[in-house]
């Protein structure tokens, strides 16, 4: 065999191996089909592939894409109105049928417009809690259900001490109302029960002895008053003890301690008993004699001196007045 029928046979066979290769397969193609439907309904618009040329428009909702290779996509489904919606598909075989169904959240509570009434406002959907506000808040196709019923404009409230009216307006709600508030002592009925100045707190003053015993910080006419006020209403009371009564009248825990001897045995010494040696001369004596003598010990002489009937009080005797 010569050389050239061995390099010959070399070619022969290499043709013939290439030949018995198989030849590679084009890709599988197949169509994409759906019906777009938008809270349960369907609606027109298009739908194609991202970034590949396979593109459908539909007036009737349904939409088939002719002879898409097999493979991963990215199916776009526009509708008027609503934003882009990307459905991820993948094609392995002739007929791919996509559920092109979605609904959006356009105010973004968590409810589609398949449930929510008013898919623009948040504070509107199934979970809200209805208000009083003429809006079916909770969606439920009542408004204000379970809110007071009232005449609008209507009157509300009371005019009773502080408290003065208001009206309602369209939600019942009282509007310009002054209600009742805690009881203070200014003289006004503050909590609007028609008492004034009821149950105001009181405080224990600091002196207790003697005839303060038991005084307290008391309202009274509209004023809180304090324990020096308190301690002078008693008609027992002296900022410094004069009096020979047996009691302690200016709280310092002893009695009678300013007193002298009562020499005229009237209930009175000195200094209050401007006489001490007349029984019938002491403080507070009621009637004055007609004597010429301040059988009170008020500094006067003979005023209210009580005169038989047509007799006057004159120098110190009761004398006839008259023609």
């Amino acid at each position: 065999m010569t050389r050239s029928n061995v390099i010959l046979g070399l070619m022969v066979m290499a043709l013939v191996g290439v030949s018995a290769q198989a030849a590679p397969k084009p890709p599988a193609s197949g169509d994409i089909s759906g019906s777009i439907t938008v809270c349960g309904a369907v609606k027109p618009g298009i739908a194609y592939l991202d970034g590949h040329s396979y593109y459908a428009k539909t007036n009737s909702g349904s939409f088939i894409l002719h002879a898409v290779p097999s493979g991963t996509y990215s199916l776009v489904v526009e509708v008027a109105g609503y934003a882009p919606v990307v459905f991820p598909v993948t094609l392995a075989a002739k007929q791919l049928t996509v559920p092109t169904m979605f609904c959006p959240d356009a105010d973004g509570d968590g409810y589609d417009a398949s449930s929510d009434c008013n898919d623009a406002n948040p504070a509107i959907n199934p979970g809200a809690v209805e208000a009083c506000d003429g809006i079916d808040d909770n969606c439920d196709g009542q408004v204000d259900e379970g809110c007071p019923s009232c005449t609008v404009g209507g009157p509300c409230g009371e005019d009773v001490g502080a408290c003065t009216k208001g009206s309602y307006d369209a939600n019942c709600q009282c509007i310009g109302m002054v209600g009742p508030t805690s009881e203070i002592c200014d003289g006004i009925d503050n909590d609007c029960d028609g008492t004034t100045d009821e149950g105001i707190a009181t405080s224990s003053c600091p002196n207790q002895a003697g005839v303060c015993g038991g005084s307290t910080t008391l309202c009274q006419g509209g004023q809180l008053l304090d324990c020096g006020s308190v301690y002078a209403m008693n008609p027992d009371y002296e900022a410094v003890e004069t009096r020979c009564d047996g009691l302690d009248n200016d709280c310092d825990g002893q009695v009678d301690e300013s007193c002298a001897v009562d020499m005229d045995g009237d209930g009175y010494s000195p200094p209050a008993d401007c006489d001490d040696f007349n029984a019938t001369v002491y403080p507070g004596r009621v009637p004055d004699d007609c004597d010429s003598l301040d059988n009170d010990c008020d500094g006067m002489l003979d005023e209210n001196a009580v005169c038989p009937g047509g007799m006057a009080c004159i120098s110190g005797h009761c004398q006839l007045i008259g023609p």
